[in-house]
């Protein structure tokens, strides 16, 4: 078994590099964000954090008739919902300032909102997402006729902020595919179906996306650790294999990002219908992934 990334390659070639069962696990799979706020003196945690919430609302009914301000606001709130993982797109009601929940009652401690407001400023989730409120607000004011260094300047922002959040996100894999060569990213010749001989030999082509990379003395650095399964018809796991270390260092952080790896199908298994469950751990930003391809043995 064989894996290149990031640079052209082919069956042939490529630096590779191997695998036992003795290498070590990749860290478990968490959460890269820690807990914004870890106490409120006078509230409940989560009180609180509603209770912010519901600050940012009756903020959008403050806001009046000034069409700037009251966008500002709405957009706050709507970006707290959002990181709240609060799944809700209406917008706030005419009348919502005058029924306060019970987290916005007359014993709410404005010092606790200042408190877990100032948190979330710091939060670098936040920032990007301010990046990206200011590239919505420009393009909503300046729409008609933006200069084009005022469009660079949003398409640099709107850049930044993604790469900033791609650390919060679960790592996905992308456009997997049985192939016959692979060149460079989204360059393939996949195979024409999917339909092999036991132990015939393939390149497994995968894409990945929201990855992380460690800054170190000589670059970026990238680190992913990879096993794929075949499962039957039944979905029962009939065979279980190890892929190599993907590590890597580059000058420049990667945006395209893919391994190759060269494998042969199991050649123990009878004729049938079965799935390749390809799963990959980003060992730097701690998160995993897994897709799965149907195939057949013939």
């Amino acid at each position: 078994v064989e894996s290149k990334s990031e640079s052209p390659a082919n069956t042939d070639t490529g630096k590779t590099e191997k695998s036992s069962a003795e290498s070590p696990a990749a860290p478990p799979a968490e959460s890269r964000a820690a807990p914004l706020v870890s106490e409120a003196e006078s509230l409940d945690a989560e009180q609180a954090f509603q209770a912010w919430i519901a600050s940012l609302e009756q903020a959008v009914q403050a806001a009046g008739d000034d069409d700037a301000s009251r966008r500002r606001a709405m957009l706050r709130w709507r970006l707290a919902r959002l990181l709240a993982d609060e799944q809700q797109s209406e917008q706030p009601t005419a009348d919502s300032a005058d029924q306060p929940s019970e987290a916005t009652s007359s014993s709410t401690d404005p010092d606790a909102l200042a408190t877990i407001d100032a948190a979330w400023q710091n939060d670098p989730r936040w920032q990007a997402a301010e990046r990206q409120l200011q590239v919505a607000e420009l393009l909503l004011r300046e729409r008609p006729r933006v200069p084009g260094d005022q469009w660079t300047a949003a398409a640099d922002s709107l850049a930044s902020a993604a790469e900033a959040l791609a650390a919060y996100c679960p790592l996905k894999l992308n456009n997997a595919e049985f192939c016959r060569a692979v060149q460079s990213y989204g360059v393939t010749e996949p195979f024409a179906g999917r339909e092999f001989r036991p132990g015939q030999e393939v390149l497994l082509y995968v894409e990945l996306q929201h990855f992380e990379t460690q800054p170190t003395s000589a670059g970026h650095e990238t680190e992913f650790r990879a096993t794929y399964r075949v499962a039957d018809a039944n979905e029962r796991i009939v065979s279980e294999h190890p892929l190599p270390i993907d590590r890597q260092t580059s000058r420049n952080r990667r945006h395209d990002y893919f391994i190759a790896y060269r494998l042969r199908l199991p050649n123990s298994l009878p004729n049938g219908a079965y799935h390749l469950l390809l799963s990959i751990d980003d060992v730097k930003g701690r998160k995993s992934a897994t897709t799965r391809l149907a195939f057949e043995l013939r």
